[in-house]
């Protein structure tokens, strides 16, 4: 008990909760932030009928006169909406050119103007008030369209048809009916925002409701990414189009446009020419055939999500919605800030420190509560950081030094866990198979290399499953990696206290023989497999778990993992070879102590590992040190809870050698005495 103090001690401070200086609490003030006001809840809904507006109004009206007098009414409707719903937004610099845009849009439609003027009203505000509103109108995770089309399938084609038709089973009873997406000049200036804001909020008028407490937002965004490709033209084997697109142009330009674009890259003033069309058309085809090979959001992208999410989560604090406020931090965090560590460490580590430390400052000025002048100027010192990193991210990327000691250290630890778990195993095995020989039960070897075998096989199943668990939602990624890590480090912090105190292997060794006796004496060939395959399955197990966090831990470093695990297995087969075939004998204390201490050394990185995730996703508090000393390589972040926590590791240890020294020399003093 003495030996686990300090980590029980460390343990229960972590989950005791955060002391919060309510005194501290102050009213909200539109000087102190700015001029930023409260969350903006109608701000997508806008978006979407500037769209809608852009798209439909061409089925309103034709050469100046109504051809569909709901529709025409509809709107004007709408284009009172979005300007009555503008004039409540907080004032920015761009306010007063918006209203004059809205108010011209709304001129353009009271006086039945072309659709394309209208359309370029539309398209022009769209982009303005999404930036100026904080909309992120894209996916941050790349759309599976084989996903989109089973979920298309399962909500949608009972109206629109399995085809796109408008066809469906459903439809002869609705009024009016449901949209034709095989309608090629509407698809032409549709874009899978419009489909996504239609799913998230209804289409006012028709039977279409809203599916966002059916659909999550990334389920949403790959049925409208679906929608994009599924007219029944099949674009054929033909080579990549040289240029691409990134998602947030993909799901807020429509074909046409992003058509129109293509062909000026390729022939400049491209209208003019002869073969105009042949060219547009090449154009589109090539357009058809990015969206069905989207790319994955870039750095920049992932940026810009995460300062909108920042801005929000001001947004929610000024308004007293501290929850929302907590919650809006942590999603920039988890689908912005993390997608571009990578990048950003291999560019600039200390950069990516800042970034880091910025984050958890801001995140502890809002989970203390403090007053907004301090959550303010956090938040400004954070934007400060995000212009650096954007900076830094239009650069090049390259190779840093922190990238290189991440694949030494990740080589060093892979090596060292393959090594050390694998000779343990085949230690057991073959003193149970020595043990059986011994005893003259040659036969019944083959039931211990049975069980070892099937140990062998659900460790590897075992490495599926953790590996297939990591790919969920960035949040429960997050929880799972922070929970696997401390559990790895509880499994390590055991096993290094029994190598402290010189016990592991005897220990084993009695298990062995004693289910080896008890197999022999009861001719129970089920006791022998289960002994062999408990006692590699326990290794195996192990193995699993400290490589699974090693490699969510060290992302720069998998390289040298992969290299560590190879050389590690190839130096244990060589070892195994030497010690069965050759009868070479190695020093077993020696070799655990050396082991030993690289294992201890990995229980402090997991500890901080660990912790710090939990940290970044609210679940563990945050108290931020006033220096700012960082080790990544060692997990040491600058937070009282992970320090704290890892200093009491050492502790732990250090008095685990001091017992044990203590224990070996009250032991020996009696022999010394009676000399």
């Amino acid at each position: 008990m003495l030996i686990l103090l300090p980590v029980i001690g460390a343990a229960i401070y972590l989950i005791l909760p955060k002391f919060e200086n309510n005194a501290a609490l102050l009213a909200p003030s539109a000087t102190e932030t700015n001029g930023n006001s409260a969350a903006m809840p109608n701000a997508e809904r806008m978006l979407f009928l500037l769209q809608y507006i852009g798209v439909d109004y061409g089925g309103a009206v034709h050469a100046g006169k109504v051809i569909d007098e709901y529709e025409y009414r509809e709107m004007n409707e709408f284009c009172q909406t979005v300007l009555a719903g503008y004039q409540h937004m907080p004032k920015a610099a761009e306010t007063t050119t918006v209203l004059e845009w809205l108010a011209e849009l709304q001129r353009l439609v009271t006086a039945r103007a072309d659709w394309a003027e209208v359309r370029a009203v539309t398209h022009g505000l769209i982009p303005l008030m999404s930036k100026q509103l904080n909309v992120i109108p894209y996916p941050l995770k790349r759309p599976e369209l084989a996903n989109g089309k089973k979920l298309y399938a399962d909500y949608c084609s009972d109206c629109h048809g399995v085809s796109g038709d408008g066809r469906g089973p459903s439809s002869a009873d609705l009024k009016p009916p449901p949209s034709n997406f095989n309608n090629a000049e509407r698809m032409l200036h549709l874009t899978p925002f419009q489909f996504y804001n239609a799913m998230t909020f209804g289409v006012e008028g028709t039977a279409m409701g809203s599916f966002s407490d059916l659909l999550t937002p990334q389920e949403r965004w790959e049925i409208a990414f679906h929608l994009m490709t599924i007219k029944p033209t099949i674009v054929s084997e033909r080579p990549s189009p040289k240029e691409s697109f990134g998602l947030r142009e993909l799901a807020t330009e429509s074909n046409a446009v992003l058509a129109r674009r293509l062909a000026q890259q390729r022939v400049p003033g491209y209208e003019t020419s002869s073969i105009a069309d042949s060219i547009l058309t090449a154009a589109l085809d090539d357009v058809d055939y990015l969206r069905r090979q989207q790319p994955h959001a870039t750095p920049l992208e992932s940026l810009a999500f995460a300062r909108t999410q920042f801005e929000k989560s001001l947004q929610a604090y000024q308004a007293g919605e501290m929850q929302n406020a907590g919650a809006f931090a942590v999603d920039a965090y988890l689908h912005g800030i993390e997608n571009i560590e990578i990048e950003l460490k291999s560019i600039d580590a200390g950069l990516e420190n800042r970034l880091e430390k910025s984050c958890a400052d801001y995140r502890s000025c809002i989970a203390d509560r403090t007053s907004m002048a301090q959550v303010y100027s956090c938040y400004k010192e954070l934007m400060v950081t995000l212009d650096e990193v954007a900076v830094a991210l239009s650069d090049k990327l390259k190779m840093s030094q922190l990238e290189r000691g991440a694949a030494g250290f990740g080589f060093v630890q892979a090596f060292t866990i393959i090594l050390r778990e694998g000779i343990e195993a085949a230690l057991l095995l073959g003193l149970m198979i020595a043990y059986l020989t011994a005893a003259g039960y040659e036969s019944l070897r083959r039931h211990v290399v049975l069980g070892g075998v099937a140990g062998l096989i659900f460790g590897v199943i075992t490495w599926t499953a953790a590996q297939t668990l990591i790919t969920v939602s960035p949040l429960q990624r997050e929880a799972l990696e922070g929970l696997t890590s401390l559990l790895a480090a509880a499994v390590l912090f055991s096993i290094s206290l029994w190598i402290i105190h010189n016990a592991d292997v005897q220990r084993w060794k009695t298990y062995i023989q004693t289910r080896a006796e008890t197999a022999i004496s009861t001719g129970s060939k089920f006791t022998l497999i289960s002994a062999a395959f408990l006692a590699v399955y326990r290794e195996a197990f192990e193995t699993v778990l400290f490589y699974q966090v090693l490699w969510m831990r060290t992302p720069l470093g998998h390289t040298g993992v992969i290299f560590g695990f190879i050389i590690g297995s190839v130096a244990l087969a060589g070892i195994m070879i030497a010690i069965f075939k050759f009868g070479m004998r190695i020093p077993l204390k020696p070799f655990f102590v050396a082991t030993g201490v690289m294992l201890s050394t990995l229980v402090f990185v997991f500890v901080g590992y660990g912790i710090r995730e939990l940290q970044n996703i609210g679940w563990l508090k945050e108290t931020p040190l006033a220096w700012d000393f960082r080790v990544p390589l060692l997990e040491i972040h600058p937070t009282v809870e992970g320090v704290a926590f890892q200093i009491a590791i050492v502790a732990s240890f250090v008095l685990g050698w001091m017992f044990t020294v203590f224990a070996q020399e009250r032991k020996a003093r009696p022999a010394m005495e009676a000399l």
